[in-house]
């Protein structure tokens, strides 16, 4: 896999570039968002968007949270704060605020099935 934040070839083009904020996330959300990856943890924050597009809420564990949003249409399990899901997704950062989010494909509860 060629990431180029290791890659020694580019290592040295990265170390001597200055870049914008906005140029650093987006070279970060584009690394990020090309992985899908499939994360487990407890719902909470479980929220709607005022025109109910989109869902919004936080996967946690004992030791960190992440932000969460999916296609509302694409939500196929109604989800509540506590329940431990499974979810499937890209990683990524909303570029303009720099803030790290997850972008949902699907969601599946644990140990039912």
């Amino acid at each position: 896999m060629d990431n180029i934040f290791v890659n020694s070839r580019k290592r040295a083009y990265f170390e001597e570039k200055i870049f914008s904020v906005s140029e650093l996330n987006e070279l970060v959300n584009a690394e990020l968002s090309e992985r899908t990856v499939r994360v487990r943890g407890e719902v909470a924050d479980f929220r709607r968007s005022q025109n109910g597009k989109f869902v919004y809420f936080d996967l946690k564990d004992e030791e960190a949270r992440m932000s969460c949003f999916v296609m509302a249409f694409a939500l196929r399990l109604p989800l509540e704060d506590g329940m431990e899901v499974v979810a499937m997704g890209s990683p990524g950062l909303y570029v303009p605020y720099g803030k790290y989010t997850f972008r949902v494909e699907t969601v599946e509860p644990v140990g039912e099935g």
